[in-house]
């Protein structure tokens, strides 16, 4: 397979491998602590009160999910391309905190979300790199 065509798939998969980490994360949130019946997904303003009327455990149950979105999409990506020392991971983990910003700025959050959502990313998607490379040097 073309090398540029395996680092294009192995992105995607890592984003989606990210991306269902995430959606699982918010599945089981949204088990735990509920949003309020009868809220309209589509009012911003509403959905501004729920998400801050929530428990700080729900805050960390959703950092959680991705900070290991990120673990999960950097170790599918470095999987796929199957190189001894790849960049890939560290390509998604950018391309993941852009995603994480953007989500940051479109509902209120607490600093503390800001920074871990910041933070994380790009170090844990590294970090799932190395894992499955057995501890070798995944960015370099």
């Amino acid at each position: 397979m073309n090398l540029t065509l395996r680092n294009i798939l192995a992105t995607l998969a890592g984003l989606s491998a990210a991306s269902i980490t995430v959606v699982i994360f918010e599945a089981i949130n949204g088990r735990i602590f509920p949003l309020p019946a009868g809220l309209d997904l589509t009012d911003a303003a509403g959905m501004r009160a729920a998400r801050a009327s929530l428990p700080l455990a729900a805050l960390v149950i959703v950092a959680a999910g991705w900070a290991l979105g990120a673990f999960a999409g950097g170790a599918v990506s470095t999987l796929i391309v199957r190189a001894r020392r790849s960049h890939r991971a560290l390509v998604f983990g950018v391309l993941f905190l852009g995603v994480t910003a953007m989500n940051l700025a479109s509902l209120p959050h607490p600093v503390w979300m800001w920074i871990v959502g910041l933070l994380l990313p790009v170090p844990m998607s590294l970090l799932g790199a190395r894992v499955v490379r057995g501890g070798e040097n995944a960015s370099g």
